[in-house]
């Protein structure tokens, strides 16, 4: 499988190699929801890196992407409500079922709050000063 179809499988830790044996288990859920979880908070802090270093010649599609189109707001209200939907409950719904990531644990709500605070102040800096 490239990269590209990676993205596009919900439960990407069982496509490394000799994980797909432990689909159906306890241990091949817990760890694949972890997985989904780091990469999820990890995807998070490319955007913050993203925007707090210049790219190579990216920096009007990136602040046109995450600025100008609103994407970093996206970014910050669908990571807040995945924060505040995790803290109300630790039991997994039927309908979070199909998602990589239904909720967050204790650790990945706290790493994410702290990515989440300096992508705010991105955002904040950035209206004060197309302002």
């Amino acid at each position: 499988m490239t990269s590209n179809q990676l993205t596009l499988v919900s439960s990407r830790w069982y496509c490394e190699p000799a994980y797909e044996k432990l689909r159906g288990t306890e241990e091949g859920a817990v760890n694949s929801r972890l997985y989904n979880e780091k990469a999820y908070v990890l995807s998070r802090n490319f955007v913050r890196r993203a925007l707090e270093i210049p790219l190579g010649g990216l920096e009007t599609e990136v602040d046109w992407f995450y600025y100008k189109n609103g994407k970093l707001r996206k970014v910050l209200k669908d990571a807040k409500t995945l924060i505040v939907k995790s803290r109300a409950s630790t039991v997994e719904s039927e309908a979070d079922s199909d998602r990589a990531i239904p909720r967050l644990t204790g650790g990945g709500i706290i790493a994410l709050e702290r990515t989440l605070i300096k992508l705010q102040s991105l955002l904040d800096n950035h209206q004060v000063a197309s302002a």
